[in-house]
Formats: structure tokens, C-alpha cells, sequence
């Protein structure tokens, strides 16, 4: 049951990601805030700029971080294909990054 409550996480969550809006807090340190929260936001951008299949992968890879033979059950996928699928995910994110 696990995995398989693992991929309706997965969905949500990258459904509530196409709908967030980032929100910066303005407070005296401000300008701390806004530098602290950079990365975090490019990194929520380059991420959702990714197709659904990487979000997935990696959201349920390493952010719940689930094996990759709970990673296959949750989305009904082989190992193989899981492995490669994160492989390519990451390489995506990166590339989104830089």
C-alpha cells in the first residue's frame, strides 16, 4: 500500500506545483530573505519547467525518498525503467539549472 499511496502523493504534489506561486516575505531583512530564498526558488522553477514524468520520478526518488523498486510500484514501472527515467530526470534539472 506504501508505494501505491506514494504515486497519488507524487501526483498531487506535482499537481499543486503547476499551481504555486512563489510569495517572498517583506520584513527588515528583507534583503536577506530574497538571497536566502534565491536558490530555492531557481530550483522550484528549473523544476517546474520539467516534464511531469521527471517531477514525478524525482519528486518520489528524493523528496520522499523512496527505493527505486518502491519508485517502480508506486508508478507501475519496471526497475529499469525507473533508473534510467531518474538518470534522465537529473540531467534535465541540471540542465535547467545552469
Amino acid at each position: 500500500p506504501w508505494p501505491w499511496l506514494a504515486g497519488i502523493a507524487a501526483h498531487k504534489a506535482a499537481d499543486v506545483g503547476r499551481r504555486r506561486r512563489v510569495f517572498v516575505p517583506l520584513a527588515d531583512d528583507a534583503d536577506r530573505a530574497v538571497e536566502a530564498d534565491d536558490h530555492s526558488a531557481d530550483v522550484r522553477a528549473a523544476f517546474g519547467r520539467l516534464p511531469v514524468t521527471a517531477r514525478e520520478i524525482l519528486l518520489l526518488r528524493y523528496f520522499l525518498r523512496l527505493s527505486e523498486e518502491e519508485t517502480a510500484a508506486a508508478l507501475g514501472l519496471r526497475l529499469g525503467t525507473v533508473k534510467s527515467r531518474a538518470a534522465r530526470a537529473r540531467r534535465l534539472l541540471l540542465g535547467e539549472l545552469e
